[in-house]
Formats: C-alpha cells, structure tokens, sequence
C-alpha cells in the first residue's frame, strides 16, 4: 500500500496487495470504473469505511479523484444511479469485479517467505578500472607494444672506459677554468 494516509485510516492494517491493486486496475482498463476517465486513479471503497468496510481486494475499485470525492461515504451503486455518466453496463462491470475479484482471492494470497528477496530496483553503477587490472590487460591484449623491458640491438662496439675517461677530462678542465 503506497499511500500514508490509506494506511492511516486503516490502522496500518490492509489486505490488498500491490498486485491485487494492479490486477483490479487491469480488469477496468487503466480508467475510472465510474465515469471512465484514464489518468492517476485512487482506490475507493465500495462499502465506505464508516461502514466497516474493509481495504480488500472485493471492497476497491479504481477511481479518478474526482468520483471517489464525490462519492465521499455514500454505497456505491445508489451514488452511482445519480450520475450523468451512470449506465446498467457499467454497474454489471462493477459487480463482476467483485464476484471475480471473490474468486482469484486465493490465487494472490503468498505464504510469507523469509528468505525469499524482492528486488524492487536494479542499479547500475560505474565503477573506475583498476589501475594495476588496466596494464595487465594492455599487457595481454597487445604484448608488443605494453612491454616492461623493451629489447634493443646494437651494431658495432662500444668503449665504455674511452667515453669515460672523455668525461672526467672535460670536468677537470672546467673546474681549473672556472
């Protein structure tokens, strides 16, 4: 039950489940069962709650704000024969409902299960790579060009100790000059 004042008027107390709600809205087409505007719906009771009418699935029928105000705690059906929009085929509707609603009762009634999880939202996150997981995978998609040590030729020979000594005789020349 998605509404706080609903609950408030029933004490917290409902036996009308979401899927209940959804498949009395179904059977009347997504629209009011009184006047058959579509749009946002409420639930109205048939017997009023000051007559102990209870939130079940035989005592609610879809309703626009407009026709559940109207009706306010009046019986359904001597409320409705007043209407401009009354008509005997929408009334038969109306008791169909609840003759029907009165026989699939049981099919919605669930025994409570408490390791059973409803999942009422699904989220997609994104989450940034790792930084470690990005190189290795570079390093396995492409293993040529993401190497650690880089293999290099060389042609020809190098004087380590020639180059060296080069060096050491530029440094001293520079420290007598300068």
């Amino acid at each position: 039950m998605s509404s706080e004042a609903q609950k408030k008027r029933h004490d917290g107390q409902s036996k009308l489940t979401e899927k209940q709600w959804a498949a009395c809205i179904d059977y009347f087409d997504s629209s009011c069962c009184y006047c058959g505007k579509s749009g946002k719906l409420t639930k109205d009771h048939l017997q009023p709650l000051k007559q102990k009418g209870e939130l079940e699935i035989a005592n609610v029928v879809p309703a626009c704000a407009s026709c559940n105000s109207s009706k306010k705690d009046n019986q359904w059906l001597s409320w409705f024969q007043k209407q401009e929009f009354y008509t005997k085929d929408k009334a038969k509707l109306i008791q169909k409902w609840i003759t029907f609603s009165l026989s699939i009762k049981e099919l919605f009634e669930e025994e409570p299960s408490e390791s059973e999880m409803v999942i009422s939202k699904e989220v997609t996150k994104q989450i940034a790579p790792d930084t470690t997981a990005a190189i290795f995978w570079l390093k396995n998609r492409k293993p040529n060009e993401w190497r650690d040590k880089k293999e290099t030729e060389l042609s020809g020979s190098v004087d380590v100790n020639a180059r060296s000594q080069e060096i050491k005789d530029r440094i001293k020349g520079r420290l007598k000059d300068g």
